[in-house]
């Protein structure tokens, strides 16, 4: 399986001038079905990742609000 961006290479390699989006417009067209990369999942996540994401937020907040860059 190639993605639309290692056909696009090839198409220039071989001298044809064709973006990503247009190669991926060209094969909906032939009736091709273009898929996303399969995330996978590696082991358990981090019983408190949502607690770290919180408080990463909250100091955002407080920087934007303090006008800090």
């Amino acid at each position: 399986m190639k993605s639309t961006r290692n056909l696009e290479a090839e198409l220039t390699r071989q001298g044809h001038r064709a973006s990503a989006d247009t190669v991926g417009d060209l094969l909906r067209e032939e009736g091709f079905r273009l898929q996303a990369n399969a995330k996978t999942v590696e082991g358990t996540q981090h019983p408190d990742r949502d607690a770290q994401f919180r408080y990463i937020n909250d100091q955002a907040k407080d920087y934007m609000g303090a006008g800090t860059p």
